[in-house]
């Protein structure tokens, strides 16, 4: 029985897993930074303190320097950190691939295990993530402000507009302001999702798509492409990395 880690830009989220099963999942919030000992006092209370390893994805360097020092000193254990170079199944053909993120890599590895010859995986996270693996080659993606790092951006720059809930309108074209911010958020994020769908599948042939992220069910059901919804694939990453890597 282990925990596996995902350590996002907003979020925190930690599973407990037993016989490739995720027993529980929580999610904490990335900011403000917990201490190691608060983040000890939250895993458990949440998961208790059986658990014989810690697996983690994270593509935020001080959490990274936080959750190390909560393993060893609370629960004397040594945190695994998915890297580029850890061992995934799967060969990397970026130009650099220390560049690879472990959550991309993670989600990678999940998806061309359930689609072999060929997935496209959008992770509709802190940024909106396109990725495509074929034939055990992690070939590249792309890269877009999420939902939420768009919101944040128009309220910061724009004075008279103000925060609000991330919920679809009921028409694309509204007559208030929040209902204006919510159709061009959620209206332009699904027309950007289909759009790069469609240029990514004529560059690259046929492929399975799968939507996952924190944020993916705000859109799904404006899709028009054809797709299946994974939510746990950052997980399913992550229990398969640590087999390859760590048993």
């Amino acid at each position: 029985m282990y925990l596996a880690i995902d350590v996002g830009n907003t979020t925190i989220g930690v599973a407990l897993i037993s016989q490739h099963i995720i027993q529980k999942q929580v999610r904490f919030s990335t900011y403000p930074l917990m201490n190691a000992e608060a983040f000890a006092k939250c895993i458990v209370n949440e998961f208790g303190s059986k658990f014989d390893d810690v697996i983690a994805s994270s593509v935020v360097p001080k959490v990274e320097a936080i959750l190390k020092e909560c393993f060893e000193q609370h629960f004397h254990l040594m945190i695994n950190f998915i890297k580029y170079d850890t061992p995934s199944g799967l060969k990397i053909m970026l130009n650099n691939p220390a560049e690879l993120g472990a959550d991309l890599l993670a989600d990678g590895v999940a998806g061309g295990k359930r689609y072999p010859k060929g997935v496209l995986v959008v992770d509709l996270g802190t940024a909106t993530k396109f990725i495509v693996v074929k034939d055990n080659k992690f070939l590249g993606g792309a890269i877009a402000p999420g939902i939420m790092s768009s919101l944040k951006g128009l309220i910061e720059n724009a004075a008279l507009l103000e925060e609000t809930a991330l919920q679809k309108p009921q028409r694309v074209i509204e007559n208030n302001t929040i209902g204006c911010i919510q159709s061009g958020l959620i209206n332009g994020t699904i027309a950007m999702v289909d759009g790069m769908i469609d240029k990514i599948l004529q560059e690259n042939g046929p492929l399975e798509v799968i939507i996952t992220g924190g944020l993916a069910d705000s859109i799904i059901s404006g899709l028009k492409a054809s797709f299946t919804y994974c939510p746990n694939l950052i997980y399913e990453g992550i229990m398969q990395i640590y087999e390859m890597a760590y048993q």
